[in-house]
C-alpha cells in the first residue's frame, strides 16, 4: 500500500471512529453523546461559525443543522491531521495494522446497530406512522415534499414492515464475520436508496445518512477489487482484508461478540418493550385526539355560522398540539395541555402566553364544545368529530386487478 494510500486510509479510519463518537444519534444508552459533542466542540464550532460569518438558529447538534456541519467538517480536518502525525517514524511502532483491524469491527458493529434501530422503527411503524388527521384534510399542493413522503410511507403498514426487514437483515448479518460481507452489499443497496430518497424528498437527514454511507464504501474497500473481478468472471486474486479478522475462531472473541450483539439488541428492543408499541398504528392516542369540523364560532358578540365562518377544522395532534385550520386553509398551531378531571384545555403560544377553554364533549354524538371566558374575549367552539380514519388514503386497500 502506497503511503499517500495508506494516508487516506487512516484518514478515513479516524473520521468514522471520530464520527461515531461525535455525530449525535438517538441511542437510548448513549444520552451522553449530544453532552460530550457540546463540551469537547461546541465553543470551536460557535467561534468557527461567527468567524466566517454563519448565522444559525438550532444550538444543538441536531439534524442538518449548520453547527452539525461545521463539526463535521472539524472532524474531517482534525483526523487528517491525526493521519499525518500517526504517518511519524516513533508513531509507527503502535503497529498500525492493529488498529486498522479494530476500527473497521467497531464501525461495522455501529452501521449495523443504525440499521437495526431503523428497521426496527419501520418494523414497529414507528418511525413512518400514521398521517395525523391535520395532513389528511390539508391539500397535497399545501404539503413540503418531505410531509408528503412520510405521509404516503406511513399509510401504508406492509410497505413498512418489508423496509424494516430490508434493513433489520444487513443489520443482523454485521454482527457475525461470516455473513459480513454479504451484510455489506445488502446495507450498501438500501443506504443508497436512503440518501437519494433524502436528497430527493429534502429530508433534514441528508448528513447522517451521507455518514452512513461513506461507512459501507469504506468497509466494502478492501474486498471491492474481487467483488468486481467475481461480477465480470474475472480470476480472483489474494487480499487481506482487515475486515476477516473478526471471523477468527477464538472462545473470547465469540463470547465478546455475543455480549455486544446482546447490548445492540436489548438497547434497540428496549423502548418498544418498554411503550408496549409494536404497532403504532394501534398505539393509544392523546385524549380527543382526531379531527373536528367546526359548525359555529361565537368570537366576542359575533356569531359566525356556516360559509361565513372564518373556522374550518380542529385537530387534536398526537404531540399534544391543538391545531385550528380556517377557511383559506391555513393552520395556525398551539402546544396544550388538557385535564381530563376539571375539563379544561390550555392552549400555549410560542411566547408561553395561555388561554384556558372548557370543554364539553358529548361520546355518543361526538360534538364537543370549547368555551373560553376571559377578562376581556369570549369565544365558543362549537364542532362535531369527523371519521376520520374511514378516509381513503390510510384504508388497506388492495386490488388484484383493476376493473
Amino acid at each position: 500500500m502506497g503511503i499517500t494510500r495508506l494516508l487516506i486510509n487512516r484518514w478515513f479510519a479516524f473520521f468514522i471512529l471520530s464520527g461515531m463518537l461525535f455525530i449525535p444519534f438517538s441511542f437510548q444508552f448513549y444520552s451522553i453523546q449530544q453532552f460530550l459533542s457540546e463540551s469537547i466542540f461546541g465553543g470551536l464550532v460557535n467561534y468557527v461559525a461567527d468567524l466566517i460569518g454563519i448565522e444559525w438558529r438550532l444550538n444543538a447538534f441536531s439534524s442538518d443543522s449548520k453547527r452539525l456541519v461545521i463539526l463535521t467538517v472539524l472532524l474531517l480536518l482534525f483526523s487528517l491531521i491525526l493521519a499525518f502525525i500517526s504517518r511519524l517514524k516513533q508513531l509507527n511502532k503502535l503497529q498500525w495494522h492493529k488498529i486498522e483491524n479494530v476500527i473497521p469491527l467497531i464501525a461495522s458493529y455501529y452501521l449495523g446497530w443504525v440499521l437495526l434501530k431503523y428497521g426496527l422503527d419501520k418494523l414497529f411503524k414507528c418511525q413512518f406512522y400514521l398521517p395525523e388527521p391535520n395532513i389528511l384534510y390539508s391539500r397535497v399542493g399545501d404539503l413540503d415534499k418531505d410531509i408528503l413522503f412520510w405521509s404516503t410511507m406511513g399509510s401504508s403498514y406492509s410497505y413498512n414492515i418489508f423496509m424494516g426487514i430490508s434493513e433489520i437483515i444487513p443489520g443482523i448479518f454485521l454482527f457475525f464475520g461470516k455473513t459480513r460481507k454479504l451484510g455489506l452489499l445488502l446495507a450498501l443497496g438500501v443506504l443508497l436508496n436512503v440518501v437519494a430518497i433524502n436528497f430527493s424528498f429534502d429530508i433534514s437527514v441528508k448528513l447522517f445518512s451521507g455518514f452512513l454511507l461513506f461507512i459501507a464504501f469504506y468497509l466494502i474497500g478492501p474486498f471491492a477489487v474481487n467483488l468486481w473481478r467475481f461480477l465480470s468472471n474475472q480470476k480472483l486474486v489474494s487480499t487481506q482484508s482487515s475486515i476477516d479478522t473478526s471471523t477468527k475462531s477464538t472462545k473470547t472473541f465469540h463470547w465478546g461478540n455475543l455480549v455486544v450483539v446482546s447490548i445492540i439488541l436489548i438497547e434497540s428492543m428496549f423502548v418498544y418493550v418498554k411503550n408496549q408499541n409494536f404497532n403504532d398504528d394501534k398505539f393509544d392516542r392523546s385524549l380527543f385526539h382526531g379531527a373536528y369540523e367546526v359548525e359555529q364560532f361565537i368570537q366576542g358578540k359575533d356569531t359566525l355560522i356556516s360559509d361565513k365562518n372564518v373556522l374550518k377544522n380542529l385537530f387534536f395532534h398526537r404531540d399534544s398540539y391543538l391545531i385550528f385550520q380556517f377557511k383559506n386553509e391555513e393552520m395556525v398551531d398551539f402546544k396544550m395541555d388538557i385535564d381530563p378531571i376539571k375539563k379544561t384545555l390550555t392552549l400555549f403560544d410560542d411566547e408561553q402566553n395561555k388561554k384556558i377553554y372548557s370543554i364539553e364533549y358529548n361520546q355518543l354524538s361526538k360534538k364537543m364544545k370549547l368555551i373560553h371566558k376571559g377578562k376581556y374575549d369570549r369565544e365558543i367552539i362549537d364542532c362535531t368529530q369527523k371519521e376520520w380514519k374511514k378516509m381513503p388514503l390510510i384504508q388497506p386497500l388492495f386490488h388484484w386487478t383493476v376493473d
